[in-house]
């Protein structure tokens, strides 16, 4: 599986991830802040941690082909994404949302839910 992360991911959460076989694109927090550039790395991915400046409209979202997790990294999540948008296009396509992560930017805090929503990919796969 694919995840594509802006901003930061702590060691142990990626090598965590790397060792459930996740493929992982760190991207830098403002890389993905025009929405074509968005689109397009989206593709492929199977979850998302937002932690920089882009926003996850309803177009990006509906655009993702594979997207089932996106975990937001700091506070103000809706200044970011279109929950409404993530929440349909989870009941469209997998009858439920397998998960959303809106956590502080708390380094413990960070590793134990965003791991937490990878581990339910893992067993929904």
């Amino acid at each position: 599986m694919r995840l594509l992360v802006t901003g930061f991911i702590s060691d142990e959460a990626r090598q965590t991830l790397e060792n459930l076989d996740w493929q992982i694109d760190l991207r830098g927090a403002e890389d993905l802040v025009a929405e074509d550039k968005f689109i397009a790395a989206l593709k492929g991915a199977d979850a998302f941690v937002s932690g920089g400046l882009e926003t996850a409209s309803a177009k990006v979202i509906e655009s993702s082909d594979r997207l089932r997790l996106i975990a937001f990294l700091g506070a103000e999540y809706a200044s970011y994404i279109d929950v409404n948008a993530a929440t349909k296009r989870g009941q469209a396509r997998f009858g439920q949302i397998i998960g959303f992560a809106f956590v502080r930017d708390n380094h413990a805090f960070r590793v134990t839910c965003s791991t937490h929503g990878f581990t339910l990919l893992e067993i929904h796969e």
